[in-house]
């Protein structure tokens, strides 16, 4: 079973309050970071999926460590738990499996150019969205996007997979992606977020949950700080 859970965090917080209680790498990376804002969501999504593991798997903080295979995709140490993070604005959204690789992806719907898709998205997908117009259009354009980030996020090796190898069927949410073993369909489930957003999540085996669980703000922070 997979849970989803979505945090939002304030834009006026001061992050230098939990920087000793993340990972160190994060912490780092803040401190050099010339544009704070990239750096801050990669911070409270460190955060979200710490509070998360001390409350489901009963560890401390102290005991939380991850490591990143080639592609950068984190996992738990000790392997008791899958996980994928996702952020877009103040939102930061976390699935967490306990037996498959997860993926997740989360984008703010915004006016986009045509010219950019061209060249990532299939002929299937391409067709799919000359039936929509206008705000349509790109509601469907950022549900296929999504889609397609989540299964590069669930495989586990990133940008090294062709996005034109993965084609993303809406109607029976399913992705296909052919390689040189052949075709392999992963299942995927989606969530619109507030309207403003999209939400898409893909596990090869697991069952999606019907909803995802907001999490609040101040739980996050005093789950590291005490």
């Amino acid at each position: 079973m997979i849970s989803i859970y979505l945090l939002e965090f304030p834009n006026n917080f001061e992050v230098e309050h939990i920087l000793d209680f993340i990972s160190p790498e994060k912490k780092v990376a803040y401190g050099q970071a010339r544009i704070k804002k990239y750096s801050i969501q990669n911070i409270f999504s460190d955060a979200l999926i710490r509070y998360l593991l001390i409350r489901k798997l009963k560890l401390s903080n102290s005991e939380i460590s991850f490591w990143k295979n080639l592609s950068g995709k984190p996992f738990l140490t000790d392997g008791r738990a899958y996980f994928n993070l996702s952020h877009s604005n103040n939102q930061i959204v976390c699935a967490i499996s306990e037996k498959d690789q997860i993926g997740i992806d989360i984008e703010e719907i915004i006016k986009i150019e045509e010219s950019v898709f061209i060249n990532i998205f299939t002929a299937n997908e391409l067709s799919y969205l000359c039936n929509f117009e206008d705000d349509n259009k790109t509601i469907e354009f950022f549900k296929i996007w999504t889609a397609k980030e989540s299964f590069v996020k669930a495989d586990g090796r990133g940008l090294l997979l062709p996005l034109k190898n993965i084609n993303v069927n809406l109607h029976s949410h399913s992705i296909e992606f052919l390689d040189n073993a052949g075709i392999e369909y992963w299942p995927f489930k989606q969530y619109l977020y507030n309207k403003k957003f999209v939400i898409s999540a893909c596990c090869k085996y697991a069952s999606f949950p019907d909803q995802i669980y907001s999490v609040d703000f101040d739980e996050v922070v005093n789950s590291l700080v005490i």
